[in-house]
């Protein structure tokens, strides 16, 4: 348990507070664009608030577990990391677990920044059972994406794991009806 708790550690410090572009990709995008696209379909239906914070939702999951993990990973592997684990008597599935915890940590963040973007600026009111029922669904919705991170983590060149990544982020967030 030790040795997983110091790979939470090491991870979330590499992983979210050293990593400015990883938070502002996660977090920080999602929600300017939900507030910019709010604020110009304002004279629109008020559920389009809620809505949309749904679907700024589901774009920093898709951002977060498919491009942040499979970048990460890729990155790891190509400096050393898993071969330093490895030789290191380390578990890599202290590793993995990690990885995914910090991926839903963030995803966590996301919900509670967008949420209160969403009550502060646009007055969204959802219940405290919506609110449940939201975070529950993200947290299972994002195990699947999670291991295809992870998948396409093994991918050899970082240009084909980008290009890779953008070939399966954008048809999967156009067909969640996120745009």
């Amino acid at each position: 348990m030790h040795k997983m708790l110091e790979q939470l550690k090491f991870d979330g410090k590499r992983l979210i507070f050293r990593n400015y572009g990883f938070v502002f990709f996660s977090l920080l995008m999602p929600t300017a664009f939900y507030v910019l696209f709010t604020q110009i379909n304002k004279g629109q239906i008020e559920m389009f608030s809620a809505e949309y914070m749904g679907s700024m939702i589901v774009y920093s999951i898709l951002i977060t577990a498919i491009m942040g993990v499979g970048n990460f990973m890729e990155r790891d592997r190509n400096q050393g990391l898993i071969t330093l684990l490895k030789i290191t008597n380390r578990n890599l599935n202290h590793y993995y677990i990690s990885i995914c915890f910090w991926s839903l940590m963030m995803n966590i963040f996301t919900i509670i920044i967008l949420g209160a973007t969403a009550i502060l600026i646009n007055h969204v009111d959802l219940s405290v059972e919506q609110w449940f029922i939201l975070l529950g669904l993200v947290l299972v919705g994002q195990l699947p994406l999670l291991l295809l991170g992870i998948a396409i983590s093994n991918v050899k060149r970082q240009e084909t794991l980008t290009i890779l990544g953008n070939l399966i982020t954008f048809p999967v967030a156009i067909l969640s009806g996120l745009w």
